[in-house]
C-alpha cells in the first residue's frame, strides 16, 4: 500500500495482484494454493531457473538465498527487490508447475501461487522469516542491490512487484 497527495487530501494506494486471487480465494475456503502440483514430479534442479525477489526491508536476502540456491544446483536468473510483503510466496506461471515444485521441495514452507504476471518461476521472500534452508541471512536493514546472473531474453516483472506511482 502507498500513500498519495492528491488535491491536498492525503489517499491510500492498493495494488492488487489479480492473477493471484484464485490462489487466494482457495487458501481462504480451506483448500491448498494449488492441489493440481500433488501430481507433479518435481524438475530436476538443474533444469529450473528461477528470480528471487526480496520482499523485506532487510538487505541482501535475496542475493542470500540465491547462492544457496545456485549451490543446490538452481539457476538463478535475477536476483531484485520486491514490495514489501508479509508471505513467501512461490509465483509460477501454467507452464512452469514441474519447477515450482522443485523450488517448494527447496523452501518448503514458502506458499505456491499460480498466476500469469510472471514469465517464471519467482521466489519472493517475505517478511514471515521463511527462507531456503542454509541459507546465510544477513543484518542490516536497508534496501538490497539488484543483479542479473545470466544473459537470458528480459524479465517480466511481477505485478506484486509493482511500485507506488505519485
Amino acid at each position: 500500500m502507498c500513500s498519495s497527495d492528491l488535491d491536498g487530501q492525503e489517499q491510500d494506494i492498493v495494488g492488487v495482484n489479480s492473477a493471484a486471487i484464485p490462489a487466494f480465494i482457495s487458501v481462504l475456503v480451506g483448500k491448498a494454493p494449488d492441489d493440481g502440483l500433488r501430481d507433479v514430479t518435481p524438475a530436476p534442479l538443474s533444469s529450473v531457473t528461477l528470480d528471487v525477489l526480496n520482499g523485506t526491508d532487510t538487505a541482501l536476502v535475496a542475493a542470500a538465498n540465491a547462492d544457496r540456491l545456485e549451490q543446490l544446483g538452481f539457476h538463478v536468473y535475477n536476483v531484485d527487490s520486491a514490495a514489501l510483503t508479509t508471505t513467501t510466496v512461490i509465483e509460477y506461471p501454467a507452464n512452469a508447475q514441474a519447477a515450482a515444485k522443485a523450488v517448494s521441495l527447496a523452501v518448503p514452507k514458502a506458499r505456491l501461487v499460480p498466476t500469469t504476471s510472471v514469465s517464471r518461476v519467482t521466489l519472493i521472500l517475505g517478511t514471515d522469516g521463511v527462507r531456503v534452508p542454509g541459507a546465510a541471512m544477513p543484518g542490516s536493514k536497508t534496501t538490497s542491490t539488484t543483479s542479473t546472473r545470466s544473459s537470458a531474453t528480459a524479465v517480466t516483472p511481477s505485478t506484486s512487484t509493482a511500485g507506488c506511482i505519485n
